[in-house]
């Protein structure tokens, strides 16, 4: 393979080939993409503080959907006549507005008129210059502010594309179309996709890595209207390996993923969040590389070396064809009882012998990992699991999420559920419903137990279904023997 990428790329570089434009990928409507993606993870990275707000909002703009209400949906939910918030609520955020206008006031007054005039008239344009929302510096408003910036980034971003006849993209984003309409399934064919050149089609049979050039002039037609859904996916597993194909980790580059990774988010390709790759300053997350280790190599963790794990100075393991973080593969080959054994080795007093010879590497899992969950349980150093994805990755995957879901649902069933002021006989719309399962898929796609990148193809959702079906079976029949017991 390294011949052939050297080979291709020694031919590319003697062409002079003209980067094709991508018809998102213009500077404003980039940042805007970028803008409204960053806005939204922060709003899920702690949902259950932004639930009643987005029950509110998507019950809203599902039934009057257009740019100007995105923003305007915002304003009312903590307006005087939406009486499901508490009075405290309202007056914290009619303060954070004035204390808003007021910074801006010197620094920017177009910002100020913007917001002050905003709900007097309907007609009037999204303002399209950044806005820091966050500007006051004010904790107590943090939540708020990060309302309002997720509603105006939608807002900006649905104005241009409306403009572009392409408003179609951004209710697919917030997933603003009736529950019989979303579908994993891809039996239509995209309206272009006889305009895919022969060279694309032909990439598309494996997922091989490719020079820099290959996307600069395929890049364009990253695109549904061009490819099915299945396409994308090899499109940007593609891009992912292409990245790191060769390279340390310290040296893995962003390039061609980066914006291939935003629109692939976009397009509701894979639910990771924008800093999931993003997040380091130099390079590629260990985690991430972990993944498309994995991608690459199916068998990965048939060969893997699980008895080196509780070796204490170590700073590195291999994992593929890539060094990478000993705590991060410790933490994600191996479970709970091994942790639990390595704390009693430590606890063991051995005369002439070092004490707690094993804190290092306690203390290095504990860095690393994740909230406590049922996760925590799987010992991925067992050979059945190491067998199940060298032969079915598919099957493996949808076995971790369902052990995911379980684990959340676990976590939440028994908090107090939502009373919004949603009309609780309207099951007609998935919009929320579909924020609240991205927001609580997305720990269990970037958890350190997570082996694979996981896309929406990446699953048997059949699999998956009947899974939950037996789970929950099983949960009825426990609740049902506990209660005829009492």
């Amino acid at each position: 393979m390294a011949e052939y990428i050297e080979n291709q790329m020694v031919e590319i570089n003697n062409d002079n080939y003209k980067e094709s434009k991508h018809s998102l990928l213009d500077q404003d409507c980039q940042h805007y993409i970028e803008a409204a993606v960053k806005a939204q993870d922060r709003l899920f990275k702690v949902f259950h503080l932004h639930q009643r707000f987005l029950s509110h909002w998507y019950y809203c703009i599902q039934r009057r959907p257009n740019p100007h209400n995105a923003l305007h949906f915002a304003f009312e939910y903590f307006g005087e006549g939406n009486t499901s918030i508490a009075e405290g609520t309202r007056n914290l955020a009619k303060n954070y507005l004035e204390n808003l206008r007021q910074v801006y006031n010197s620094r920017d007054k177009s910002v100020t008129q913007f917001v002050k005039n905003f709900t007097k008239d309907s007609r009037q344009l999204i303002l399209t210059n950044d806005i820091e929302w966050n500007i006051t510096g004010n904790e107590e408003y943090a939540v708020i502010a990060d309302e309002f910036n997720f509603a105006w980034s939608i807002a900006r971003l649905w104005q241009l594309l409306e403009s572009r006849k392409q408003e179609h993209l951004i209710k697919g984003f917030l997933f603003l179309c009736k529950s019989e309409e979303l579908s994993f399934s891809d039996e239509c064919i995209s309206p272009k996709h006889d305009e895919i050149p022969e060279e694309l089609r032909n990439a598309l049979k494996e997922i091989i890595p490719r020079d820099d050039s290959f996307f600069h002039r395929t890049k364009s037609f990253f695109n549904p209207e061009y490819l099915k859904n299945e396409e994308m996916v090899v499109y940007l597993k593609i891009a992912c390996i292409s990245a790191v194909f060769g390279k340390p980790p310290s040296e893995t580059s962003r390039k061609p993923l980066d914006n291939i990774w935003l629109l692939a988010r976009f397009y509701g390709i894979h639910f990771y969040s924008y800093d999931f790759i993003f997040g380091k300053k130099r390079g590629l997350s260990d985690r991430f590389l972990k993944q498309i280790e994995t991608l690459q190599d199916p068998a990965i963790l048939e060969s893997f070396d699980a008895f080196t794990l509780e070796k204490k100075k170590r700073k590195t393991k291999k994992w593929g064809k890539k060094l990478l973080s000993y705590p991060e593969m410790l933490a994600s080959i191996k479970g709970k009882t091994f942790l639990e054994k390595l704390r009693e080795k430590s606890r063991e007093i051995i005369q002439g012998k070092e004490q707690d010879p094993y804190a290092p590497v306690i203390d290095a899992w504990e860095r690393v990992k994740s909230k406590d969950s049922i996760l925590d349980k799987i010992d991925f150093s067992n050979p059945k699991f190491a067998s199940l994805l060298k032969k079915n990755p598919k099957t493996f995957n949808t076995f971790y999420l369902w052990i995911a879901f379980i684990s959340e649902t676990e976590l939440f069933s028994n908090e107090e559920e939502l009373n919004d002021d949603s009309d609780k006989d309207d099951v007609e719309y998935a919009g929320f419903t579909m924020a609240e399962f991205i927001a609580n898929t997305r720990w269990y796609l970037e958890h350190e137990k997570n082996l694979s990148l996981i896309t929406y193809d990446d699953i048997d959702l059949n699999v998956l279904t009947v899974l939950f079906v037996f789970w929950a079976i099983i949960k009825l029949f426990y609740a049902q023997k506990e209660m005829s017991e009492q």
